[in-house]
């Protein structure tokens, strides 16, 4: 199947998520005995306002040299695709693009009731230095993006654990040549603007 092809599928797998999530928030909300709110908008119930910055099209056009990406540059100017929105919204993960230091957190609750808490200090060090659309055009095949060292801080029994994280750019869809020049031209501008 294209990614074409797929495009719709995955609008459907995120409204279905969506919608998943936002029942089960309706049934808890309704089991606390609070009246059930809707707590989202259709498509049909955005103003026109909305709708001029939404392109609802499922056949965009693809970029030339990355055919998995739209043919329209990120970061994108509006009216955005779901695709586009999707990319939008992935230059903010739960490990950021950017270089920083994240502090997570995580909870759960056994069938026991323990609550099991965790908390880990992880450095970042984020490689693309104009960023996601540098990760997403220029960076070649088995080139390193990014670096993460977790480390646990609590519970005192997980005190000290280390994982590092090395993340690599998987494909682009560019042939080797051209992906060799983009990176001689890149160099080259820097190294006159030095």
């Amino acid at each position: 199947m294209t990614l074409r092809a797929q495009q719709p599928l995955w609008l459907l797998v995120c409204c279905l998520l969506c919608s998943g999530s936002l029942g089960a928030a309706t049934v808890a909300a309704d089991q606390d005995g609070l009246p059930p709110q809707k707590t989202w908008t259709t498509a049909a119930e955005l103003t026109a306002e909305e709708k001029r910055a939404l392109d609802f099209r499922t056949d965009t056009p693809r970029d030339a040299s990355v055919a998995y990406l739209p043919a329209e540059p990120f970061p994108f100017q509006p009216p955005y695709t779901a695709e586009e929105m999707a990319l939008r919204a992935m230059e903010f993960p739960h490990s950021p693009f950017w270089d920083c230091i994240l502090i997570d957190m995580a909870f759960s609750v056994t069938n026991s009731g323990f609550m099991d808490q965790r908390v880990t200090l992880i450095p970042i060090l984020y490689f693309p230095e104009s960023g996601f659309g540098e990760h997403l055009y220029a960076a070649q095949p088995g080139q390193e993006i990014y670096r993460w060292l977790s480390q646990s801080v609590s519970p005192p029994e997980r005190y000290g654990n280390q994982t590092l994280w090395i993340g690599y750019r998987s494909a682009t869809g560019k042939s080797l040549e051209e992906m060799v020049n983009k990176d001689r031209e890149r160099r080259e501008n820097q190294n006159d603007q030095t």
